[in-house]
């Protein structure tokens, strides 16, 4: 047998492997996942104050880090924050902080991180190492505010497949814009980009900053789009998508306490061949990341460092609204200034024993100082005695007899009715609603105005 006559089967050979070793990697599926959140509004992890409490960026950060393989998108759907003031600045740029950490690569605004303010949003956008996207804002002169969309790309066995990320905020919005701003109507914004990002995109994703009932809208109007993230005001998220047509609608519930994640699987010609979706409660049981807690550490540093303690925007009390308004049986004038529980005891002897077991005497301050938020003007609302009030708690070196949560928190300043025990009429008798002002659904989510009454009955 010649030489030529022993090469021919293997040369047949190595033709029949052609197909495996070139064409089956490309036609392998692929699989691409998405994590989405929302609605954060200022949470950057849960208070402590209470057992099972979900959330927290260093939770969400220690999952995504456990997992961190594959094709992965992590967008967020807006108000990062809600509020304005300085401590909602840093809070802000905390968060973006950790997202950056997190890769993040889009994120949408929504209205409650417009009351920033023009210059400060501009600024945050500088801080975040993602776009902020917005297709339907532009500033007063008709400039664009932020990117209306981002494509995101994914490589995988020699193909890549485009992601087009759109942001948009909802009609209803519209009258909450500032003089820096335009609105367009969110439809004929987007059918602007969409003509282009057709052309571009394997996959269109929309972040809209809307109700359930506008994003419905929109997935009726363009369904070229194949997954919508929308859900404003809606608390829980839904664990099962909604859909309309071919378009996917989720949500992710708010402050923090889910992480939505939508697994696509496709085909080679970049279409979707499956899904599998599921909501990631964040609980205790999730190792936290020390990165971002190291983070939020610094973050509490910086509220001391700028002492917002001191700076911190209090009310008058009540009381002194009720004597300008003829409330409150009795009163002449407020109730007087506050004078800390201990001098209550000598004609309440038996309700100050009772309060001195009480956690609130014992632990509310000083387990903000175990924390390291003793500096925190949220934390110390609830963890001291009239911190909201003018001439209320001020700083343990100022007005330590105020640090305890005290008898003047649910009854008002008492020196008056100290110097004339007989003026009674203006002492607040406290109810559910005094106690729901610390109490609430997200620092005290299992609070029964029945059930904690007899803890402290007096």
């Amino acid at each position: 047998m010649s030489m030529l006559n022993l090469r021919k089967p293997l040369n047949l050979f190595l033709l029949l492997l052609l197909p495996i070793a070139f064409l089956s990697p490309t036609s392998a599926p692929l699989k691409l996942t998405l994590f989405y959140t929302g609605e954060n509004r200022g949470y950057l992890e849960p208070c402590g104050c209470a057992d099972f409490q979900l959330g927290g960026l260093p939770r969400r950060d220690g999952f995504l880090r456990s997992i961190k393989e594959g094709n992965l998108i992590l967008v967020d759907n807006g108000d990062l924050s809600v509020g304005f003031g300085r401590q909602e600045e840093l809070k802000y740029e905390t968060a973006l902080q950790a997202m950056n950490a997190m890769e993040y690569a889009a994120m949408n605004l929504g209205e409650g991180d417009l009351r920033l303010g023009t210059l400060t949003l501009m600024g945050m956008s500088q801080i975040a190492q993602f776009p902020f996207l917005s297709a339907n804002l532009t500033l007063k002169e008709g400039t664009p505010f932020f990117t209306p969309y981002t494509l995101y790309t994914i490589s995988n066995q020699g193909r890549e497949w485009k992601v087009g990320i759109v942001g948009i905020l909802g009609r209803e919005f519209e009258v909450e814009m500032s003089g820096d701003f335009l609105f367009q109507d969110p439809a004929s914004a987007l059918k602007v980009v969409l003509e282009e990002l057709e052309k571009e995109a394997d996959l269109i994703l929309l972040l809209a900053h809307t109700s359930r009932e506008e994003a419905r809208e929109l997935a009726q109007l363009f369904p070229s789009i194949g997954v919508i993230v929308t859900g404003h005001g809606e608390e829980e998220p839904n664990e099962n998508p909604e859909r309309v047509g071919e378009t996917l609608i989720l949500n992710s519930g708010t402050r923090g306490q889910y992480m939505g994640k939508l697994t696509l699987t496709l085909d080679e010609e970049k279409g979707v061949i499956g899904e599998e979706h599921e909501m990631i409660a964040l609980t205790e049981g999730i190792h936290e990341s020390p990165p971002i807690v190291s983070l939020l550490a610094d973050y509490q540093k910086r509220l001391e460092m700028e002492d917002l303690l001191h700076k911190f925007q209090r009310i008058p009390h009540p009381s002194v609204s009720a004597s300008l308004t003829g409330g409150w049986e009795g009163m002449k004038g407020s109730s007087g200034e506050y004078v800390g529980s201990k001098a209550c005891k000598w004609c309440h002897k038996e309700a100050f024993e009772i309060w001195e077991e009480t956690p609130h005497a014992k632990r509310a301050h000083p387990s903000i100082i175990e924390a390291g938020h003793q500096y925190d003007p949220e934390c110390v609302l609830c963890h001291s005695t009239a911190y909201r009030y003018e001439g209320g708690f001020v700083s343990l070196e100022e007005t330590p007899h105020l640090a305890p949560m005290g008898c003047e928190n649910c009854h008002g300043p008492r020196s008056l009715h100290i110097k004339n025990p007989k003026r009674r009429g203006e002492i607040k008798k406290p109810d559910e609603i005094t106690c729901k002002t610390c109490h609430d659904p997200d620092n005290s989510p299992h609070f029964d105005f029945a059930t904690y009454w007899e803890k402290i009955k007096h």
